[in-house]
């Protein structure tokens, strides 16, 4: 399959089937930005949630090529925030995790205004967090609402809802077979000005002026951590970017991504868009 500007263009002949396998799949959007207010007529509106994560096995399949595209995390400022979607296809099967919730900005200027969207995990928020997607993460925390230097709740997590602005954590990533923890939510900010810490994961923290929300984890999915406009404008956390990860009994029996072999399996790790091609 060939990438077309983030679309797919079917092959024109159907691969050849290789023997049976079973593949188990994590596949992780870009997780969203936290708001920042480094222009001085803006202000925050939330934090970032983790991109969408799924995981799950194909069982007895027989496809030799797959396609692996892998999302970026959302930006802050300027722009809704929210994460890019990752997706893993071959002919039998397609995977879609969307990418994580951004909070949007806002101006004292309506005319430069750009509104929250969901994601994967919900955004956090000076008001009501964000939903999520239901089977890709969780809600984002919500604040109490009100003016500039509002508390903020924390950012979604693959495993957790994020915390409300008494505490602001973003909520906890989940734990794939590598051993690894992923998919956090970005910390927000209290009613008290206390920095929210980021959910398990990569989450970033959240940022109180002079300090910026901190960025997402790099290939973890994170959400990135909220600022403060307090004393002076600050920028959100960037979303970290996304991942997708695959591993099947035996020795290496495919080529594509960064390979790995542990416990009797062997891992394809892509942290960029590729191919994962069988050949036996």
């Amino acid at each position: 399959m060939i990438a077309y500007l983030g679309t797919l263009k079917p092959l024109s002949v159907t691969p050849t089937p290789v023997a049976p396998y079973n593949l188990d799949y994590l596949v992780i959007a870009g997780g969203g930005a936290g708001g920042g207010s480094n222009h001085v007529d803006y202000f925050p509106l939330g934090t970032g949630g983790a991109g969408g994560y799924i995981s799950g096995l194909f069982a007895s399949v027989t496809d030799s090529a797959y396609y692996i595209f892998v999302g970026a995390g959302g930006v802050s400022n300027n722009s809704s925030g929210k994460g890019n979607d990752s997706y893993l296809q071959s002919f039998s099967n397609k995977i879609t995790s969307i990418g994580g919730g951004g909070p949007g900005y806002n101006s004292v200027f309506a005319s430069t205004s750009i509104s929250a969207q969901n994601g994967g995990s919900g955004y956090g928020a000076i008001g009501t967090g964000g939903a999520g997607i239901l089977g890709q993460g969780f809600p984002g925390g919500s604040g109490p609402g009100g003016s500039l230097d509002q508390a903020m709740g924390g950012g979604g997590g693959a495993g957790q809802a994020g915390a409300n602005y008494l505490t602001a954590k973003g909520g906890d990533g989940l734990t794939w077979l590598d051993g690894i923890t992923r998919a956090g939510g970005g910390g927000g900010f209290t009613d008290l000005f206390v920095e929210g810490a980021g959910g398990a994961g990569g989450g970033g923290n959240g940022g109180v002026s002079p300090n910026v929300g901190q960025p997402g984890g790099v290939n973890t999915g994170s959400g990135g951590g909220g600022s403060s406009r307090r004393n002076g404008g600050v920028s959100g956390g960037a979303g970290g970017s996304g991942i997708v990860k695959v591993r099947y009994a035996g020795t290496p029996r495919a080529t594509g991504g960064t390979i790995t072999q542990s416990g009797g399996f062997t891992y394809h790790e892509f942290t960029s868009s590729g191919r994962l091609i069988f050949t036996s």
